[in-house]
């Protein structure tokens, strides 16, 4: 599908971004970016190319050359020194999605960005995902609603996660971590359930819910 233009209006001015969908041109991958991938099925591939165009034309836009963007031993993205960003992606073929955010970390801490298809969670896994406080909140709602704001709070979650682990190489639980949203104004607080860790604790973001796609943002300024 064409990419959409939604990530700008989840992050400030400091962060640039870009995205694609299925069927968009991508630049070819760094030799030491390919070898990561080289034995990879042909939609990680996909993702690992998408991923890494869409940080390169991000990156572009704030003036920095192109280089490779690896991966460490965790998987993380290696970004070039002064930078912090966030890669997603989701979805194949028709519904393939993915996308990048970056910024100067002279002006943002750490960023996290998560997109996911607009499909309800099932309500076998709502346990897994939800605290017993976000349960009650995603009860309340209409019935049409509950699995996809269910499905919002999974991707804040994850969207969290990526902007925390930059400060912290902390993996979390989908219980260690709580959001509490504001729907009627596309916005949410991120936070973990023990304050007093060390890192981030509690982040403001914001979201999009799509025909197609649901979008989370996380930007944790300097």
């Amino acid at each position: 599908m064409p990419a959409p233009r939604l990530l700008p209006s989840l992050f400030s001015n400091r962060v640039r971004t870009f995205e694609v969908g299925d069927g968009a041109s991508l630049t070819p991958l760094l030799a030491s970016e390919q070898s990561l991938v080289a034995r990879a099925v042909e939609k990680r591939q996909w993702e690992f190319r998408a991923g890494r165009h869409c940080a390169r034309r991000a990156l572009r836009e704030l003036g920095v050359p192109e280089t490779a963007i690896p991966s460490g031993p965790d998987r993380a993205p290696i970004w070039p020194a002064g930078c912090v960003g966030s890669i997603t992606h989701t979805g194949v073929g028709e519904s393939a999605y993915a996308a990048a955010v970056v910024a100067r970390a002279s002006e943002v801490r750490a960023l996290g960005v998560d997109a996911e298809l607009a499909t309800p969670l099932s309500a076998e896994l709502m346990p897994r995902v939800l605290t017993p406080r976000e349960q009650a909140f995603v009860d309340a709602l209409d019935e049409r609603q509950r699995g996809l704001v269910a499905m919002l709070h999974f991707s804040a979650k994850e969207a969290y996660y990526k902007c925390q682990y930059s400060l912290t190489q902390r993996f979390l639980g989908f219980h260690e971590v709580e959001v509490l949203f504001e729907l009627e104004r596309n916005c949410f607080v991120a936070r973990l359930c023990h304050p007093g860790e060390t890192g981030a604790v509690a982040i403001s973001g914001q979201f999009v819910l799509g025909d197609d796609l649901i979008v989370t943002g996380l930007e944790l300024g300097a």
